[in-house]
């Protein structure tokens, strides 16, 4: 993530962060978090433990209950909150897996969130995945729906997911994040601006 702040920085550009509450655990990611919130960057989470909220197959399928989905959600606030942190600052987040279904939203929004998803129709968040995945894509192929996607429908609005982590199956070119300066440098050469959820929050407030 430092090399993805540093990119950023050189640009003039703010992000939004969605980390888990074990990301926030672990000592030596608690510096660069503290620095995601000094630069300006929006910081949620991606609740506590990465639970995934419903089936895959059968969506109506719950994997959690409102008790237990409260529980992991309270310990991600524990944590946002030890970095100085209030719910009405992070109150927009991204649920696990970006996948959940009317349950599990009804439950995260009367816990006082609102939920944001990537935008249909960008893959960039299998950027995880490696080749030994049926539906891995490499950086070049991620890139590349990202223009298609911007050629088919415009990207204004648009929530494009990167995933700032060394995933051990993927190489260093083969990590989008590697390529975030290009994806910067080509939208804003485009007329493209970025936002973060502060930017959200704030028009909501008028």
């Amino acid at each position: 993530a430092d090399d993805v702040l540093e990119i950023m920085a050189d640009r003039g550009v703010k992000g939004s962060f969605f980390p888990t509450g074990n990301c926030f655990r672990v000592e030596r990611y608690q510096p660069v978090i503290r620095d995601i919130i000094d630069q300006g960057h929006y910081l949620s989470a991606h609740s506590d433990k990465h639970l995934l909220l419903c089936s895959y197959g059968d969506r109506s399928e719950n994997y959690v209950t409102k008790d237990s989905l409260a529980r992991d959600i309270a310990g991600m606030e524990a944590e946002l909150e030890k970095f100085g942190l209030t719910k009405d600052q992070y109150r927009w987040m991204i649920p696990p897996y970006e996948h959940y279904n009317q349950f599990s939203a009804d439950a995260l929004r009367e816990l006082g969130y609102e939920l944001a998803n990537p935008t249909e129709g960008l893959v960039t968040g299998m950027d995880w995945m490696g080749p030994e995945h049926a539906q891995y894509c490499s950086a070049q192929q991620l890139l590349d729906n990202i223009w298609n996607y911007e050629k088919e429908n415009t990207l204004n609005g648009a929530i494009i997911l990167v995933h700032a982590m060394d995933y051990p199956d993927r190489t260093d070119e083969d990590r989008l994040y590697t390529h975030l300066g290009e994806i910067i440098d080509t939208l804003k050469a485009k007329g493209y601006g970025f936002k973060t959820f502060h930017d959200v929050m704030a028009v909501e407030q008028k």
